[in-house]
């Protein structure tokens, strides 16, 4: 295996007093209860159809390049923060966007808005990936466009329901995949953990506006245990997607049942011509994409080393980079946010820390968010949930030497939630965007 690495130099912020400090491969992506009270949205009248300019990418060519090149990271900047839109606690994934015909940008994210039960995923109009108006609105909040399945009840999706990435299908719809996440064991629905991760796949035939749900595509390989719950979140979780080559590929989590060892980063895929339908899907496994995604398949583990050794791993998100021709995968590990390249999505080098944590470690940050959520105490400090995002692209499913890595960051205290904010970036000579402290 060829061994490819990538340098990263000055990753410097005032307000986080974050700082941050790459190896290749195989195979071609070419190759072989009740409801939540949900208000009624309005869609605004300002977003009059468009035409969505990004079309699924070929399978690369060439072989990587620029990797010993640096990257620098620049000082953040508030995007969405909390009480925007009646918003708060987001985004709650990774989040995603797609360029449309008009210049304007619809993006989406998962999160929760203030008197509404439970999360959901919200859709929004841009006219520049910082200033947004909401797709659906009630009562001058962001309203929901894909909610929970109906908490108490067996469905996948019952608790929460949350992009992922929206991406172009087979050119009937678009396709949105997501987190999805089922708090029932043994007839107690519990509030925050544990809960069995799923990812589900649903499809809009107007550019974002409104959302049908198509079902589950990818489990986990554990099978939900009939006894005593696990301690906290597991399954199939946190997805990511890129459509390229001819098929949609998936990278998410697969965190185990206590007592096995199915953990790591997986990857999975199906023909673009499905659509991405539940049974379509296939995990990564043994050097092929040969298991049974759907139901408890096996899969391969291939987290990048740097990320494994840190002790943490979470909320993968992928792009291909043009001008480093390779895929590009950010993922939170214990001591920041790392990020790894390959030719295949399936070999990534070690990985480097672009992004510092700027409190604790996230393995303990994780146990003390489950303490605290929904209580007095207060919530630690945290930068999650990263994107890398170039605005001249088409898709966030594609990015080049300049941009954008969006994350979600949490000042920590009582009452504080997750917002969003965007650290700009430049590989190799480039200058950092221009407008990286253009202001609202």
């Amino acid at each position: 295996m060829n061994k490819i690495s990538f340098t990263i130099i000055a990753a410097c912020t005032a307000l986080l007093a974050a700082c941050g400090g790459g190896g290749g491969g195989a195979i071609t992506p070419g190759g072989g209860g009740g409801s939540p009270s949900t208000p009624t949205p309005s869609p605004s009248p300002s977003h009059a159809p468009a035409t969505v300019l990004f079309t699924p990418l070929p399978a690369p060519t060439g072989q990587p390049t620029n990797l010993t090149q640096t990257i620098t990271v620049g000082t953040p900047q508030a995007v969405l923060t909390q009480g925007q839109f009646g918003l708060q606690g987001m985004p709650d994934e990774v989040i995603s966007f797609l360029k449309f015909s008009d210049s304007s940008y619809r993006m989406w994210l998962a999160g929760n808005v203030t008197g509404i039960l439970g999360d959901g995923t919200m859709g929004f109009s841009s006219p520049d990936l910082l200033q947004y108006t909401p797709l659906n609105s009630s009562g001058g909040k962001a309203a929901y466009d894909l909610s929970n399945g109906g908490m108490g009840t067996q469905t996948f999706d019952a608790d929460y329901a949350g992009p992922g990435t929206v991406t172009v299908g087979n050119g009937t719809s678009l396709v949105m995949i997501y987190h999805g996440e089922n708090h029932l064991f043994n007839g107690v629905d519990y509030p925050t953990v544990p809960f069995e991760c799923g990812v589900g796949l649903a499809t809009s035939a107007d550019n974002g506006l409104t959302w049908t749900k198509q079902g589950e595509i990818i489990a986990g390989e554990d099978p939900k245990p009939t006894g005593s719950p696990p301690p906290a979140g597991f399954g199939a979780c946190n997805p990511a997607a890129i459509a390229v080559g001819g098929y949609i590929y998936a990278a998410y989590m697969e965190y185990p049942d206590p007592g096995t060892n199915h953990f790591g980063l997986a990857i999975a895929r199906a023909p673009l011509n499905s659509n991405g339908a539940p049974g379509s899907w296939l995990k990564y496994n043994n050097g092929a994409f040969s298991s049974d995604a759907l139901h408890n398949g096996a899969f391969t583990n291939v987290l990048p080393s740097a990320v494994s050794a840190s002790g943490y791993a979470a909320f993968p998100e992928l792009s291909f980079n043009r001008y480093l021709n390779a895929f590009v995968l950010l993922i939170v590990g214990n001591d920041g946010i790392y990020l790894a390249t390959s030719p295949d999505l399936v070999n990534w080098s070690a990985g480097t820390k672009v992004i510092d944590a700027p409190g604790a470690t996230n393995a303990v940050v994780g146990t003390q968010l489950v303490a605290c959520v929904g209580t007095s105490s207060p919530c630690p400090k945290y930068v999650w949930y990263s994107t890398m995002v170039s605005p001249s692209e088409n898709s966030s499913e594609v990015t080049d030497q300049t941009g954008y890595i969006y994350s979600a960051y949490d000042p920590g205290g009582v009452g504080q939630y997750e917002q969003l904010y965007r650290y700009p970036y430049a590989i190799g000579n480039a200058p950092l965007p221009s407008d990286h402290l253009k202001r609202r």
